[in-house]
């Protein structure tokens, strides 16, 4: 009878080895190598106008490069921020914190100086860092290791970049200088060391330039209205919508920004007093220099993903493209983003990371740019300290990114079990709470970006298309007969505190 090999009958050397190898096989998955990342972000780049996203304007923006990622990857289509402009927007990307721990509230902030950063924690697990484009926070970039960065906003047209070694003056368009820049990096990168790569565009932020080889694009091309472009927002909305600068035809108005422009021109209008007529204008002209400048950005993304199929680093990289916030298409008669309705929270975010994320797969949880920076460093095997957590396995959902690594069907964090802002624990000015069933949105007592924060901050629906009606959740209209006294005195302080 064959004896039964027990470890007692092994030698203690022979016993250890053995003890070893079993070892490195149970956890043969924690000693794979970390994932390279490249981080692309636009700005101002609304989800609408991505054509994966489905919308009205599916067939009418070019965008192969990104619906490229998302049919190799998941796409998100809940991804939001909470502070929907440019410098609060990115320090929540960087930082994994909300404005009011991270220290930029608002727009040219910055970062308090121990905020974590998952550039910084990435350099030292070993990763070479880089971030060229466009980073509008008054911090010095040095989070990264490599840094080619503009000032403030940036011009479109021979950015001028900052950098460790001084300041440096380039010719030609942004988007393709900025990623000139970054494909010049990554062919000088150490090969044995994983890589984090963040381009970060100017475009399509207001004025929407192009390149010169765009001049012709699209031309004659009509744009399909969003069936809210003519709302009367004095009527439909008078307390949130109504003050509000950035509008097509009236306040500062578009078409009274751009009527005179002549590459390319406005369509021409008999009656300026027409004020459907100079709407419908004004979106065309917006429609057809935004659908350019967006080209401009999707041709670079191109090139990133060609460089990574030539170098065969499809399998080893996390891509992703996002953009700081969203913008408003002519929803409402609007364009710009600061107030907190869906199509101005919400971004695009699609994510490509081969044999972790199935092909063609979407994500319809609602996930924040906080989620962001926790990720990345779990898959990079990074402690996470100080950044929003993921969460616990036990959490409904489980921790996402671990889920991932798993089998893939989530890549960020789920909208988390308890709101951002309660009784005991208000929200800062300018922070929003959302709850994914009852489509609630709050401001803080007081806040100046509020516009009914004189009107006792209670909590209460800021639009009536958040009372869980059908319709979405800015496409509501309100009913004359429920404004109240209290409710126009409101009005008329948002008029006095709203910064344009």
């Amino acid at each position: 009878m064959t004896k039964a090999l027990i470890l007692d009958d092994i030698p203690p050397v022979s016993r250890f080895l053995i003890i070893l190898c079993l070892l490195s096989v149970l956890c043969g998955s924690t000693s794979a190598a970390p994932p390279n990342i490249v981080f692309i972000m636009s700005d101002d780049h609304a989800y609408e106008a991505v054509s994966c996203y489905g919308s009205w304007l599916k067939d009418h923006v070019v965008t192969p490069n990104i619906d490229r990622l998302a049919k190799e990857g998941m796409r998100f289509n809940n991804f939001a921020c909470n502070n929907s402009i440019c410098s609060p927007s990115r320090a929540s990307f960087l930082s994994g914190q909300y404005s009011h721990k991270n220290g930029c509230t608002g727009l040219n902030g910055a970062i308090r100086k121990n905020a974590p950063i998952f550039a910084t924690e990435l350099g030292k697990a070993g990763y070479q860092t880089a971030l060229f484009g466009k980073w509008h926070l008054k911090n010095v970039p040095d989070y990264f290791q490599t840094y080619k960065v503009v000032k403030g906003q940036g011009k479109y047209f021979d950015p001028t970049f900052l950098t460790r070694k001084g300041t440096e003056k380039k010719t030609g368009y942004s988007s393709d200088v900025y990623t000139d820049e970054a494909l010049s990096w990554l062919k000088a990168r150490d090969e044995k060391k994983p890589f984090l790569l963040c381009l970060q565009f100017k475009a399509p932020h207001h004025d929407y330039s192009y390149a010169k080889r765009h001049d012709n694009f699209l031309e004659g091309h009509t744009f399909p209205e969003p069936a809210t472009l003519h709302e009367d927002v004095t009527k439909t909305s008078a307390l949130l919508k109504n003050p509000y600068w950035a509008h097509m035809s009236r306040n500062r108005a578009y078409y009274g920004r751009h009527w005179k422009d002549r590459k390319p021109p406005m369509r021409p209008v008999t009656d300026h007093k027409d004020t459907r007529a100079v709407t419908s204008a004004a979106y065309q002209h917006m429609m057809l220099k935004y659908a350019r400048c967006v080209a401009g950005v999707d041709e670079n993304v191109g090139r990133v993903l060609k460089y990574l199929d030539e170098q065969k680093l499809n399998e080893d990289t996390i891509v992703i493209y996002t953009s700081d916030q969203g913008y408003w298409l002519g929803q409402h008669g609007f364009y710009d983003k600061r107030l907190i309705l869906d199509t101005s929270l919400k971004m695009p975010f699609v994510v490509r990371f081969p044999g972790r994320i199935k092909p063609g797969s979407l994500n319809e949880k609602l996930c924040a740019n906080v989620d962001l920076a926790p990720t990345l460093l779990d898959y990079a095997g990074i402690e996470i300290r100080g950044h929003a957590r993921p969460q616990p396995a036990s959490a409904p959902g489980g921790n996402a990114a671990r889920r991932l690594a798993r089998g893939p069907l989530v890549l960020l964090l789920g909208w988390r079990p308890e709101p951002l802002g309660s009784a005991d624990r208000p929200l800062h000015p300018g922070q929003v709470s959302r709850h994914r069933r009852d489509r609630v949105l709050r401001q803080r007592k007081g806040s100046r970006s509020d516009p009914q924060h004189r009107a006792g901050g209670r909590l209460r629906f800021l639009d009536p298309g958040l009372r869980g009606a059908a319709r979405a959740p800015d496409e509501g209209s309100r009913d004359p007969s429920r404004r109240t006294a209290q409710e126009g005195n409101s009005q008329q302080a948002s008029r006095r505190t709203m910064d344009p």
